[in-house]
């Protein structure tokens, strides 16, 4: 699944983006790509093009997508490596977790719209004690406080509607803290959402849901693409688009900017935001009310 998406969606989602921006007068966009989570992969990597990290346009051939590893006879090995992936967990280093950290603390241009997009094969795993928690809560500051929109592509298996059927559900393709977003935006311009479709969504949430909804991003279903026919991934891949360039653009803000010296050579930017003005929302889809 990994590699479907990755060639079906995540690939046509850099052209289609483009595009979006630039109907709305942005043409300076910059990609990044980094990839985690194979078997024996301990770091996350960041891929470059022509010797660039912010030059991906959409293909990639120098990615390698790992092999499903199923165990049947675990060994005291494989037992002890289960153990230590539950550690790492608990106390923020999981390879998710590393490659959500590397993201962040990507060198985005300080006037440049923010966000990064995770694409995850499965849901991050629920921690036990309470230190994930205040790191997810301290991410999300951080997050606010740089400009930066999480918004995440995961599987999202249980995902339904109360009092839909399964169609209704296979129909939705993302959601935030305001409304469910599904296929029949596919030819609008500007995302209206359905208010009260959030009232009656029932999915499993997990440590990078509360992330991505806690940066006012979205959360969009991997399943539902994977399931969907040609047409269906088309509208799919546009509301995606879509929903991403307007998390970027519905405020105004105003950044404080300073220049730090890094290890003694390295002059970076550091940028916070000091005001925030939401742009005049278009009423949503509210039932009984024509738009």
């Amino acid at each position: 699944d990994n590699e479907e998406i990755f060639n079906h969606l995540i690939s046509p989602l850099v052209s289609t983006l483009r595009n979006d921006f630039k109907e709305k007068g942005i043409v300076d966009v910059n990609f990044a790509l980094l990839g985690y989570g194979a078997h024996e992969q301990h770091w996350p990597s960041v891929y470059t093009f022509n010797g660039e990290i912010n030059s991906f346009s959409g293909s990639a051939k120098n990615i390698y997508f790992d092999k499903e590893h199923n165990i049947t006879e675990p060994k005291l090995s494989d037992k002890l490596q289960e153990i230590k992936k539950k550690l790492l967990n608990e106390i923020g280093l999981s390879k998710t977790a590393q490659a959500f950290q590397m993201a962040m603390n990507y060198r985005f241009r300080p006037e440049a719209l923010k966000t990064i997009v995770g694409v995850t094969a499965s849901g991050c795993d629920r921690a036990v004690l309470p230190f994930q928690a205040l790191r997810i809560f301290g991410h999300k500051l951080n997050l606010l406080n740089s400009g930066v929109v999480v918004n995440l592509v995961t599987p999202l298996e249980d995902l339904s509607l109360d009092g839909k059927d399964e169609k209704a559900a296979a129909n939705v393709v993302g959601f935030d803290s305001d409304a469910v977003y599904t296929q029949s935006e596919a030819k609008r311009k500007v995302l209206r959402g359905d208010e009260e479709a959030l009232h009656t969504l029932k999915y499993t949430s997990d440590q990078c849901i509360d992330l991505t909804l806690g940066t006012n991003g979205a959360v969009f279903s991997s399943s539902n693409f994977i399931k969907g026919k040609p047409n269906l991934r088309k509208n799919f891949l546009h509301v995606l688009s879509n929903k991403i360039t307007d998390s970027l653009m519905r405020e105004e803000q105003v950044a404080d900017c300073r220049c730090d010296v890094e290890r003694g050579m390295n002059v970076i930017t550091r940028c916070k935001i000091s005001a925030r003005r939401e742009k005049e929302p278009l009423a949503r889809n509210v039932k009984g009310v024509k738009g």
